[in-house]
Formats: structure tokens, sequence, C-alpha cells
């Protein structure tokens, strides 16, 4: 049990290079062998353009290239027809890892309905 002694100042040095190994081993060994293999690192997929697309085609052509899809936003136009996707995030061309989500925003089939407010029985100018 000598090895663990530590009598002189070169067992101290001794015993703090061995600390500094084995972090620098623990430290190596995280970055570059666990979260490589973990992460998938480097493996991606090119975000296809999925704009001017139909909603409902979306989940089986996404799936076809281990993609998602969510539904973040949407907006009416009456020149655009309902279920049209309309933006995305990330877009055309990026590249992510499999599995990602793309968030989309889509054309509504309804106009929003908005809330009138009470104008009678109040002043002109909280009516304006």
């Amino acid at each position: 049990m000598s090895f663990f002694k530590s009598d002189t100042p070169a067992d101290l040095v001794k015993h703090v290079v061995i600390i500094l190994v084995a972090a620098a081993a623990l430290v190596f060994g995280f970055f570059y062998v666990y979260l490589p293999i973990t992460t998938n690192h480097g493996e991606t997929i090119v975000v296809p353009k999925i704009t001017g697309m139909n909603q409902g085609d979306l989940e089986d052509y996404l799936d076809e290239r281990d993609l998602a899809f969510f539904v973040d936003d949407s907006s009416y136009s009456a020149s655009i027809r309902p279920g049209t996707v309309l933006t995305q995030e990330p877009q055309a061309g990026e590249k992510v890892k499999e599995g990602r989500k793309i968030y989309i925003s889509v054309a509504m089939k309804n106009p929003p309905v908005i809330k009138m407010p009470k104008l009678t029985d109040g002043s002109v100018k909280n009516a304006r």
C-alpha cells in the first residue's frame, strides 16, 4: 500500500498527475465517445420543401423521410386553398437529425371570428 501514501512531495505530484489523467480520460470518453454515439453525430437529413403541400399529405411524406410536423400557426387567405402549408421551420435544404419536428403554418378553412365589443350604452370615445 505504499503507492497510496504521500510521504514526499514527489508522491503528491504523482497523485495529482494520476487524478489529472483520470479526469482527462473521463472528459475525452464523454465528449469523443459517449456523445457521438448517443446523438448520432454527423448523421443528418436534408429538410424537404413542404410549403404549398396539403396538410393531409404531409404525414406520409415526412414519415418516409424520418421527420415529423407540428402545426404551429394558421392564418386565413381567401386566395389560398385551406390546409395548404404556408411556412415551415426549419427551411427547406437545412440539415437536421432524423425524427426532428418541422413547425408549419397552415391556411385555415374559415376566417377567424372576432368578437365585437358592446358599443351601446357607452361613451363615443370608447366606441371609437
